[in-house]
């Protein structure tokens, strides 16, 4: 997943891959897959709130578009992943304002990051993920976490000074709180940081 997060990161920074892709992003309405309203009057009302119709699915020739812009960038992208930038841009550009602002507001946030690292894969790679984990996000802040936990390397005094930046109901951690709520439905969660509990053995 580090490619998606990594990607999120280049989307706020790069406004030609930003226009070229938000360009192509397209989700076609399938009427096969439109919930019959009988079936719909049985479904609890979590499910009907949450996914309101499952017709609107990807336009594979977007994602293949998607899937080649990042790939010039070095950014090899799976399926998912590039399903999943082409809802973003999709639902940003029919939905919201269509330029990403919160995810840019983010990464304007770490300013003074970018000289050091901005061009670095593994730092756009955690950016993005600092973005979209609202709880390690939390911890990292709080000084209860390390971004060694995930994989990454930063020197003492730069953890520090991130986590300043990304202090909670500081303009960068409200950036990502609008990015997730306007990203993911509420009944999904985004999370870099592996949960023990999802993977366990029933005994």
């Amino acid at each position: 997943m580090r490619h998606l997060w990594r990607a999120l990161t280049l989307i706020a920074k790069d406004p030609v891959l930003r226009e070229q892709i938000t360009g192509v992003a397209n989700c076609i309405a399938r009427e096969d897959l439109i919930i019959p309203p009988a079936v719909r009057a049985q479904l609890p009302p979590q499910v009907n709130s949450t996914y309101p119709s499952l017709s609107p699915q990807p336009d594979f020739a977007a994602v293949d578009s998607i899937t080649q812009a990042f790939f010039q960038r070095g950014v090899p992208l799976g399926l998912y992943e590039a399903c999943e930038i082409n809802r973003w841009l999709f639902e940003n550009k029919t939905r919201r304002d269509g330029q990403m602002s919160h995810i840019r507001e983010f990464w304007n946030q770490l300013a003074p990051f970018h000289t050091a690292h901005g061009d670095n894969a593994d730092f756009q790679a955690l950016a993005g993920i600092l973005a979209i984990d609202t709880e390690f996000r939390f911890d990292f802040a709080n000084n209860n976490a390390s971004v060694s936990q995930i994989g990454f390397t930063l020197s003492p005094a730069e953890e520090q000074q991130l986590r300043g930046i990304l202090a909670n109901g500081g303009i960068a951690d409200q950036a990502a709180r609008l990015l997730t709520s306007d990203s993911w439905p509420t009944s999904c969660v985004p999370v870099a940081k592996h949960w023990p509990g999802w993977v366990h053995l029933n005994q």
